[in-house]
Parts: C-alpha cells; sequence; structure tokens
C-alpha cells in the first residue's frame, strides 16, 4: 500500500504537464520522483522551481508543510462593497499541490469565505470576479447551503463573468441577485459529466489478467484492467442524470427561466450580450471596473430579479452628447450674457463640478492605486478626502522618499559587499567574517528585521548572484525577493 508521501507524488507527477514552460515540468517531475521514493517535499521547495499558479480567494499556506488556510478571501473597495476573485476550478479534495500547481479552489475553503463574509458587519455587497472552468460535484450542496445563508442576512450577492462562468460556475453564481457579464465574459456549459476508460484491452495485450475475490461481480467495476459492462454505465449515468436534474431546476429557479429553456442551451457556452439575451446574465458591463466603480459609486442597479421575468436587457447608457460651443469675446462676459449663451456653464459652476474637484472614491482610488499593497495609501487618501489629483501627487512624494530611502540602503550593502569581496580574495587562506553570507548567496538575517530591510538584503544578494543561480529563480528579482521574505518570515516564526 502506498505512503501518503507516494500518493502525493503520483499525484504531482500527473500535474507536472500543466506546468509553465518544459524547464518547469522537468523540475516538477523530478520532485514527484523524490516523493514517490519516500522523501519530503516542501510547497517552498516546489516554488523554488516553478513559478506558481495565481492563488484566488485569498488561499495561504504554510510554506514548510503545505497546510491549507484562508488569509483575506475578499477586498473592500468602499461603500461596504466586497470584491472576493474566485479564480481556478473548485474542487472538493484540492491540497497544496493542486493550488499551486494548478491554482485550483478548495471547496471547503470556499465555504469558509461565505461565511466570513456573511458575518462581516462592513459588508453589505459581496462581487465574485468569476474566472472558473467549473469543478466537481462533490461539495456542491455545502456551496448553495453557504450562499443561502448569506443571503439569508439580507445581503447582496453579485456574480460577474469577467472571463469565465462556467459549469460549476453557474451552480455557484446562478443565485447571485444580479448577474454581470463583460463584453467578453463567458457563461455556460451547464450540466454534468463523468470519465470512464476501459483499459482492460490493454492488460490483456501485456499478457495481465486481473482476478478479484468480491461479495459481487459488479465489486470490481472500475478497477485497472476490468471491462466495463453496460449496467456500470447505467448505474453512473442515472447518477450523472440525478445531478443534472437538480443542477437544470437550480438555473432555472434562480434565473427566472423553465427548465425546457435550460435543457435546450445544450450545455453551450455564450458570451458578452448572448448571456443576457438567454437569461443567464443581467446586464452587459464594458469591463468590470467600470462596473464596480459604478457601484461602489451607488449608481448601479442592485436588486433582485423577480422569479419568473426574463433576463432584461440593462446596457450601459450612452453618453449625452457634449453642448455645441458658442462663441463669447471676452468683453462681452457678463453674468447675463454667459446665463443666455452657455447655460451649461453655469449650471456647472452651480453644482461646484467646474470650481473645485471632489474628492477621489475608493473606486478611483483602487483604478488608480491598484495592488493589495497600496490598501493602506488607498484609505489614508479616502480618509484625508483628498482629490484624485492631489493623491497622485501625494503618492508621487512618498515614491520619491521611498527612493532615496532604497538608494541610501544600496548604497551602503553595496560597499559591504565589496569590502566583503576584498576579503575573500585577500588571499587563499583568507576567512570570512562570522555570520556572513558569501556573495550572492542568501544570509542569515537579524530575527528583527523588517519586510523591507529583508528585500534590501536580497536586492544586493542578487546584484552578486551568478547568471546561472538566477537562472533558477526565474531571473526575477522581485520573485527572489519575495521568497527571501517568506523563508526569514517562516524562521522567524519557527
Amino acid at each position: 500500500m502506498p505512503t501518503r508521501t507516494q500518493r502525493m507524488g503520483r499525484k504531482m507527477m500527473s500535474r507536472a504537464q500543466y506546468s509553465r514552460g518544459m524547464q518547469g515540468q522537468e523540475s516538477v517531475r523530478m520532485l514527484a520522483a523524490r516523493l514517490i521514493a519516500g522523501e519530503a517535499v516542501t510547497p517552498a521547495q516546489v516554488a523554488e522551481s516553478v513559478r506558481p499558479m495565481p492563488r484566488s480567494i485569498g488561499i495561504d499556506f504554510d510554506w514548510q508543510t503545505g497546510e491549507l488556510s484562508l488569509d483575506e478571501p475578499y477586498q473592500l473597495v468602499g461603500a461596504g462593497v466586497g470584491v472576493m476573485d474566485l479564480c481556478g476550478a473548485v474542487t472538493f479534495n484540492a491540497d497544496w499541490i493542486d493550488v499551486l500547481l494548478l491554482g485550483d479552489i478548495p471547496t471547503g475553503l470556499l465555504v469558509e469565505s461565505f461565511n466570513r463574509a456573511a458575518a462581516d458587519p462592513k459588508l453589505t455587497q459581496l462581487v465574485m470576479r468569476m474566472h472558473t472552468p467549473g469543478g466537481s460535484c462533490n461539495g456542491m450542496y455545502d456551496l448553495s447551503a453557504a450562499i443561502d445563508a448569506f443571503k439569508a442576512t439580507g445581503k447582496t450577492l453579485i456574480a460577474a463573468s469577467d472571463q469565465a462562468m462556467l459549469s460549476l460556475g453557474v451552480w455557484i453564481g446562478c443565485a447571485a441577485d444580479r448577474i454581470i457579464v463583460t463584453q467578453t465574459g463567458y457563461i455556460g456549459s451547464i450540466g454534468t459529466m463523468q470519465a470512464q476508460y476501459d483499459d482492460s484491452k490493454f492488460y490483456a495485450d501485456l499478457g495481465i489478467e486481473p482476478k478479484f475475490i468480491t461479495s459481487h461481480p459488479r465489486k470490481a467495476q472500475g478497477y485497472p484492467g476490468v471491462a466495463l459492462e453496460e449496467d456500470l454505465r447505467d448505474d453512473d449515468r442515472r447518477i450523472i442524470e440525478q445531478l443534472w436534474s437538480a443542477f437544470r431546476a437550480r438555473v432555472a429557479e434562480h434565473r427566472g427561466l423553465s427548465e425546457q429553456d435550460v435543457e435546450a442551451m445544450g450545455a453551450r457556452v455564450y458570451m458578452g450580450q448572448d448571456c443576457v439575451d438567454h437569461g443567464l446574465a443581467d446586464e452587459l458591463a464594458v469591463t468590470f471596473d467600470a462596473y464596480l466603480q459604478r457601484l461602489v459609486a451607488g449608481q448601479a442597479e442592485t436588486p433582485a430579479r423577480a422569479p419568473g421575468r426574463a433576463a432584461p436587457v440593462t446596457n450601459p447608457p450612452e453618453p449625452a452628447p457634449a453642448p455645441e460651443e458658442s462663441a463669447m469675446d471676452w468683453k462681452d462676459v457678463t453674468p447675463e450674457a454667459l446665463a443666455e449663451k452657455r447655460p451649461d456653464v453655469v449650471a456647472k459652476i452651480k453644482e461646484g463640478t467646474v470650481v473645485a474637484e471632489k474628492p477621489a472614491t475608493i473606486a478611483e482610488l483602487k483604478l488608480a492605486f491598484p495592488g493589495a499593497e497600496n490598501a493602506e495609501f488607498r484609505e489614508t487618501c479616502n480618509e484625508k478626502g483628498l482629490t484624485l489629483t492631489q493623491a497622485k501627487a501625494e503618492r508621487g512624494v512618498s515614491l520619491a522618499d521611498q527612493l532615496k530611502a532604497e538608494r541610501a540602503k544600496t548604497a551602503t550593502a553595496e560597499a559591504r559587499v565589496k569590502e566583503l569581496e576584498a576579503l575573500n580574495g585577500a588571499g587563499k587562506g583568507a576567512e570570512q567574517p562570522a555570520g556572513a553570507a558569501p556573495p550572492g548567496k542568501p544570509g542569515a538575517l537579524d530575527p528583527s528585521a523588517s519586510k523591507d530591510e529583508v528585500r534590501a538584503a536580497a536586492k544586493v544578494e542578487w546584484a552578486a548572484m551568478p547568471e546561472a543561480e538566477k537562472a533558477r529563480h526565474g531571473k526575477d528579482e522581485r520573485v527572489y525577493a519575495e521568497r527571501r521574505w517568506l523563508d526569514h518570515r517562516a524562521r522567524k516564526a519557527g
């Protein structure tokens, strides 16, 4: 009986073909061979050999043990709106290998994400930004129960197919109060399936005839080398039909369609406006970010559709044409003349839109300063009531100060490296100072070192690192610095 480590090795070997690049695939196969041989392999070692897939819904894991956990399943972007990126296949038994190499989403962690959102007093609307091909049927009722519990709190759930909401993604997203699709977003592939492989002829060609002692002839069906009988196909087909019946009824109920309408779709995949026309979406958005900005500003429609009502076509309105310019001589500009010839300007002056730029919204700040690393800066700007122009100016000053400090750190560190190189080259018997790292090699850091200090040290190490060593890290200095920080944090925690 293979051990758990050996089973993980076989699983990793089967996933190797999905790794990025031939070099990454070969590296994964070598690590898988070590697992099959009984050696221990950590996620950190795999991450050093391949470029990891993006992780969604805030999935995190221990880089030594591979234990999965949730960090921040969604990001609050303002006005009680949270965005949860649901990117990847949702699979019931996904482990760190599936998350790291394939970008899969464990069903249990997705259920926990909905539970957290339901209990968050700051959240009133949750937007699922979806790019999923589907997933496994196991756990789908756990997902529907978690979604129902979230909606029972009175909060709004919005599904947005920014790229793809397919198969199990439709099971998840169809229960949303509103479904948005971008112009190149996909929705569909509604249905269930199971793959069966009859390898009995292959075994027979090898001269192998499996023998089983069973309580019933059907008990051995599905094992390698056993021919698949028609009654097994009938049993599996009955299960597939049961799942399909539940799937069809769920989509019909939540989308206000008949089950015949869903059946007629025939597992087709629709894009953009076709999704709206077939009742699988409520609104066509030009881009996800544009829709999110309108939602945060309170300009997007969010109420639930009434069951049985056809999905409305709600394309973004065309912008109003600009008023025709009316030439005016400056000597003729009087309050009366301005009101007569340019009433639009007078109206804007009264509204205050000409005399001053309005404070930037969270959505505008997120578009201008994206990424989790800028979250604190965006909150500060929002609290201060800064306009977008003021925020950009303040960010420029902050970056200039940071750059100046980084250059000072780098200059000091480079001077130390040169001094160390001089000591190393002073003679054959020259000894390296205690605790110092060879040029280009990771060295011991003060346990209390901050993230900026660790990154500064990594920058120096990278500058002195041989090209062959850089290739091991994908020739990406930022990836190397991030790994140094994760390794330092793990050592500090240990």
